[in-house]
């Protein structure tokens, strides 16, 4: 309390309107287009050196890929246009991997 406020407040008690603070919990992630093409770039390269490895044996680099699809679900790199089809497909065939892997075949 500041100015005139100080002396009010000595004498009687002040009021105040309840103050709800609000924290976000996640917040959304903001990328220029130019910035999302070059990390949409280097996932792509990272992608088609890495998936093969990755489709071979899922279970031991299961965070890898868990990381890998966190980013590719947060940055749309499947659904934008232009679409890549070859790393689409290499992420279809990794998430079949996975799921075979899971099942236990």
């Amino acid at each position: 309390m500041v100015g005139e406020a100080d002396v009010h407040a000595s004498k009687q008690w002040a009021e105040f309107d309840t103050v709800t603070k609000w924290a976000m919990a996640e917040g959304p992630t903001v990328i220029c287009h130019r910035c999302w093409l070059d990390v949409k770039e280097k996932t792509l390269k990272f992608a088609k050196k890495n998936i093969p490895k990755w489709i071979d044996s899922p279970m031991s680099n299961t965070q890898r890929i868990k990381s890998f699809l966190a980013q590719w679900k947060e940055f749309e790199f499947g659904i934008v246009v232009p679409v890549d089809e070859e790393a689409n497909e290499l992420v279809s065939a990794l998430k079949e991997a996975v799921r075979r892997s899971a099942r236990g075949e």
